[in-house]
């Protein structure tokens, strides 16, 4: 019996140092993210200057951050109205039922044992 605890002792800790060392992997990945968003955000705002830079010549600056301005925004919106439509996949669909079927049956079975412990009482008196 004391091998069992033992063995059991052991897979808590190496079940607990995966966890440890995955929630450091997914810290490091969530610091190279972060990082790359920064990047991101600074070659967006390189693309505009540049774009300000090409529409100079043709209208004023006013106009032209106008212009940029304007795309930003129909570029915006086409984003947002697609998120908006983003909805549930089959897959997801799919996890639901499987889930409230599973939840169903609990229920049913928790209902059969509490019936059996209700018979088993009275029974014993």
């Amino acid at each position: 019996m004391g091998d069992l605890l033992d063995l059991a002792r052991v897979a808590v800790d190496a079940e607990r140092l995966r966890w440890r060392l995955r929630a450091r992997r997914a810290l490091g990945r969530a610091g190279l993210v972060a990082g790359g968003f920064v990047f991101l955000c600074a070659a967006l705002v390189m693309a505009h200057v540049v774009a300000l830079a090409l529409l100079r010549p043709l209208v004023d600056a006013t106009w032209a951050a106008a212009i940029v301005a304007g795309a930003d925004l129909a570029i915006a919106l086409v984003l947002g109205v697609a998120a908006a439509r983003l909805g549930a996949g089959a897959d997801e669909r799919g996890a639901v039922a499987v889930r409230e079927m599973a939840l169903s049956e609990m229920v049913r079975r928790t209902r059969v044992l509490r019936l059996l412990l209700v018979l088993v009482g009275a029974l014993r008196r």
